[in-house]
């Protein structure tokens, strides 16, 4: 039988996996643009923004792990 708490943690976190995704998406898209364009990236507000993505999904895996071996 499943555990219906377990089932809802792994949606939840599955969803926020989605969202950070999505996040990384528009980041791309964006710097990818002002390539296309001719603008300036401000390489260190991307390098930032990559960071903070890194540091949730870091927190997500950390989660996970510690919910599997409860």
């Amino acid at each position: 039988m499943r555990d219906p708490s377990a089932e809802a943690d792994a949606a939840k976190l599955l969803g926020e996996v989605a969202r950070i995704g999505s996040n990384l998406n528009q980041l791309t898209k964006a710097v990818n643009t002002a390539n296309v364009e001719g603008r300036a990236v401000d390489a260190v507000s991307v390098a930032a923004e990559v960071s903070i993505l890194r540091e949730q999904l870091s927190g997500l895996q950390e989660r996970a792990l510690n919910e599997g071996a409860s």
